[in-house]
């Protein structure tokens, strides 16, 4: 299937999935979504899908030519303001929005506020805003076998940041230096970096989101890595440890307890599983760590054209995970949580695998051995 015919297909899906809802239309602006449904990537730019099957791009008239090239959606408007309101209005009462619920993207990490009071301008207040972000998250979360083909793209991207990487590791380098190395690479191997890298050393290994820093790395200290790396549109996710040095015996013990609760919940990640089971039994594993505790929260989500999306656990994360069962071609990457000792260091692992009728199938396949690197 060429991409216009499967960006054809995408947009039949959602058109049959807004005649079961009570929403018109949907309005579109997330880059991500954009380029899923149209093929055209552009940040510039809006569309409307309407439940009838219309659809219209508003996009600024200095992309216009390239925009033509790439979308498959010929209505195309153009506009020159910052806010085309007018643009707005146009479509809305050509496309008989006046009085209707308009889906907008309200998930996650949703509209930034200056965009929502644009929109709350431009349009009546006989039209409702709503979410419509969960509709596009249920088609996205099973993938094609061509766009499984394209995660492992972005795998082998993702492989060669964290490789890169971990070769960077030695006394007194910095862990934005280590950052910069994987991202260069990744960048120079024609694949991109859809969202924040992580490196951490010693205590700020404990650290839940441990963005880099200017801290040097010094001997003996654990080093935690997370690597987001993408190819086109597609993304993939990769955590591991390595220690500076000399591992020692406690480290190695952690991992090793992080290891197997990270392969037992994989493990079970077969279609008809119950996120909330994988849940349980990932932490039961983790609870065997001796002196050592784990952050509780989400524990697994799916990859695809965005780094984080829809399979996933929504706040509060101890309720069902949504949607609440797991369906063959999902893609995944589970653990984005680390076990953590009181001695001053935290271990993580994480990985991006497929969802089948039987056992997941593993799409990272770099090493889970505890390296010691630097010396």
């Amino acid at each position: 299937m060429i991409e216009k015919e499967a960006c054809e297909e995408r947009i039949g899906k959602v058109v049959e999935a807004l005649k079961k809802t009570d929403m018109e239309a949907l309005l579109l602006n997330r880059t991500s979504n954009i380029a899923y449904l149209t093929g055209a990537v552009n940040s510039c730019s809006w569309v409307f899908i309407s439940r009838k099957g219309e659809r219209v791009v508003l996009v600024l008239d200095a992309d216009v030519d390239v925009y033509k090239e790439e979308s498959i959606i010929k209505d195309i408007r153009t506009f020159r303001d910052h806010d085309p309101l007018h643009l707005f209005r146009a479509v809305m009462k050509e496309m008989g929005l006046t009085h209707s619920k308009l889906g907008l993207e309200l998930g996650r990490p949703g509209l930034p506020h200056h965009t929502l009071d644009m929109l709350r301008i431009a349009f009546p207040p006989s039209v409702q805003f709503v979410n419509g972000e969960k509709l596009l998250e249920e088609i996205r979360a099973i993938k094609t076998d061509e766009e499984v083909e394209a995660i492992k793209k972005a795998v082998k991207i993702t492989e060669l940041g964290m490789e890169t990487a971990i070769k960077t590791i030695r006394p007194g380098i910095s862990e934005s230096d280590v950052e910069l190395e994987a991202e260069y690479v990744m960048r120079k191997a024609g694949g991109r970096v859809p969202v924040i890298n992580y490196v951490s050393s010693g205590k700020r290994s404990l650290m839940a989101h441990h963005t880099p820093s200017a801290k040097k790395i010094e001997e003996g200290e654990v080093v935690t890595l997370d690597i987001h790396g993408g190819f086109k549109g597609y993304c993939a996710d990769l955590a591991r440890t390595v220690v500076c040095g000399k591992i020692r015996k406690e480290v190695k013990e952690a991992y090793d307890c992080l290891i197997r609760a990270e392969e037992k919940a994989i493990d079970l990640c077969r279609k008809g599983e119950r996120m909330v089971e994988v849940k349980k039994i990932f932490y039961q594993k983790l609870s065997e760590g001796k002196d050592l505790k784990f952050l509780m929260g989400p524990v697994l989500h799916g990859v695809g054209i965005m780094n984080s999306e829809m399979p996933y656990f929504q706040f509060p994360y101890h309720e069902k995970g949504h949607p609440e069962i797991l369906e063959k071609n999902m893609v995944l990457a589970l653990s984005n949580l680390g076990l953590y000792s009181k001695e001053g260091w935290g271990v993580r692992i994480e990985d991006t695998y497929l969802v089948t009728e039987k056992e997941p199938v593993y799409l990272t396949h770099y090493t889970k051995e505890l390296l010691s690197v630097g010396a």
